[in-house]
């Protein structure tokens, strides 16, 4: 009787993760209708930045091709602060965006709002998936975690799109029965290649996305080498993404010819590693041969963005120097680059603390409290930063989140497997990875204690989680899951619907 309980858990969960992602995804909507807009820039009011996101995908409501820097029907998407816009990044979100508002015209004439109902469709296409694949439930869970993930899907951001490609792409690696894994193996009907398809669309949307999910990518070759690779191959992966990933945040200097060559010595270490055995050199060249097109193929997706800033600007570096011009005219004087750089003591307070003096021990004191900010700001936050749950609700949830953790461990102790140990090791080795180059953010360049740039980490739990749902305690994780999601539920009515749709 026991096991066919335990049995019917294991078909019922995943119908009870797709329904908790159906009603975020319908609360999503509601509040993408029904909370006012911001139109006055000058103003701090509405969900965070709105303003800025939603000037630059309003160029591409009549636009394909990616503007020069200062264009003048792009002018109205820069910040007043800093004279920075969002549509210099590559960022695909704005186009699909805009075009997504394009397509809807014909039922509202409001684009502002059509990019909200964008951001909210991608929750309502997860809800959907895990209806039809229960096997993406366990990398589809997190998201049912925070009501501050709702949130994100509900106004109009460059957080949600990388989160949804993030979460599919975990889904696609972790699960042995994903297409994208009989690809990798070369069997099964079609061998794979939807799923070799959906991973390059995928992996190239997600390499020029919001940066922070950056840590994510680097994640992916490291999980893909523990099944295929050996866990050598993974080991070296992972130790020269974190180097890779410090050096680019500018944590340590080292000019980048000598960071080149040591790249190279790396990859050679790695692919030394994946084939030194005469037993698996076979199958693990083919591995990597089918590896090597998906790389190139996402590639193919990616590049052609900075080709063509490049072709516009003369060199990448060239915009770069425009962006830098333009801030200087028009942004507000304590965010200027030449106040920032040159006359630190003028710039805004909140700026470059590193080079002002600040230890980096000072940003958990009191007066900045890094920690509790982002912890705050990652579980429910609404408005501008403005309306916060009771303070049970915080302390609840963190029993909860610690409560999945401890049941995650759990789990990989009672697989008493290779893969499942070094899936568990990668995901604490990248998360906190993600909230060092958040705090270095904070530290090095503007102070920001903002929790949506740690949610990189909820892809990669699922992915986590997805390894050892064989050995999970399927009793223990849906009732902890439960537990959140029921916190989530009642902050997010009684907080951000409460409060929101009438803050202005």
């Amino acid at each position: 009787m026991k096991r066919l309980d335990l049995a019917h858990l294991g078909i019922a969960m995943p119908r009870i993760v797709a329904g908790m992602l159906t009603v975020a995804a319908l609360l999503a909507f509601i509040m993408a209708i029904l909370a006012p807009i911001n139109d006055r820039p000058d103003l701090w009011r509405g969900p965070p930045d709105e303003h800025g996101h939603r000037g630059a995908a309003r160029y591409y409501v009549d636009h394909w091709l990616p503007p020069r820097v200062g264009d003048p029907a792009t002018l109205d998407s820069y910040s007043r602060d800093y004279g920075f816009s969002y549509i210099n990044d590559p960022d695909p979100v704005y186009l699909l965006a805009g075009r997504f508002a394009a397509l809807l015209s014909p039922v509202t004439s409001n684009a502002d709002r059509a990019f909200r109902l964008f951001n909210a469709s991608l929750l309502a296409i997860l809800a959907a998936v895990c209806w039809l694949r229960p096997g993406a439930a366990l990398a589809f869970a997190p998201i049912a975690l925070s009501p501050q993930v709702w949130y994100l899907f509900s106004y109009f951001n460059n957080d949600a799109l990388p989160l949804f490609l993030a979460t599919l792409l975990a889904w696609q690696v972790a699960d042995p029965e994903s297409a994208f894994n009989r690809f990798l193996r070369g069997t099964g009907r079609g061998r794979g290649w939807g799923g070799a398809v959906a991973f390059v669309v995928l992996a190239g949307l997600l390499a020029i996305s919001k940066k922070n999910f950056l840590a994510f990518v680097a994640l992916l070759p490291a999980l893909i080498a523990t099944r295929y690779l050996g866990l050598g191959s993974a080991v070296l992966i992972t130790i020269t993404a974190i180097f890779g990933a410090t050096w680019y945040q500018n944590w340590y200097a080292i000019p980048a010819p000598s960071a080149a060559w040591m790249a190279g010595i790396a990859a050679t270490a790695v692919l030394g590693v994946m084939l030194v055995r005469p037993a698996s050199r076979i199958p693990r060249t083919q591995t990597l041969m089918r590896l090597g097109l998906l790389v190139i193929l996402a590639l193919a997706i990616a590049v052609p963005r900075y080709a063509w800033d490049a072709f516009q600007h003369g060199s990448l570096e060239e915009k770069r120097v425009a962006q830098g011009v333009l801030q200087e005219e028009i942004a507000k004087p304590e965010y200027k680059p030449s106040q920032i750089y040159v006359q630190r003591e003028k710039a805004y307070y909140g700026i470059e603390l590193r080079a002002r003096g600040t230890p980096l021990s000072e940003l958990f004191s009191p007066q900045w409290s890094w920690h509790t900010k982002t912890f705050f700001t990652a579980t429910a936050a609404y408005g501008w930063i403005q309306f916060f749950s009771p303070p049970f609700f915080y302390y609840a949830i963190l029993a909860g989140y610690m409560a999945i953790a401890a049941i995650y461990a759990f789990a990989v102790v009672r697989a008493r497997s290779a893969t499942a140990v070094a899936g568990f090791l990668l995901v604490c080795a990248f998360s906190a990875l993600t909230i060092a180059i958040a705090l270095f953010h904070s530290w090095n360049n503007d102070f920001q204690a903002q929790g949506r740039y740690l949610f990189p980490i909820l892809p990669m739990l699922g992915a986590g989680l997805v390894l050892v749902r064989d050995s999970l305690p399927k009793r223990a994780f849906l009732g902890a899951l439960a537990a959140c999601f029921a916190l989530a539920l009642y902050s997010f009515v009684f907080t951000g619907l409460r409060h929101v749709p009438g803050s202005f």
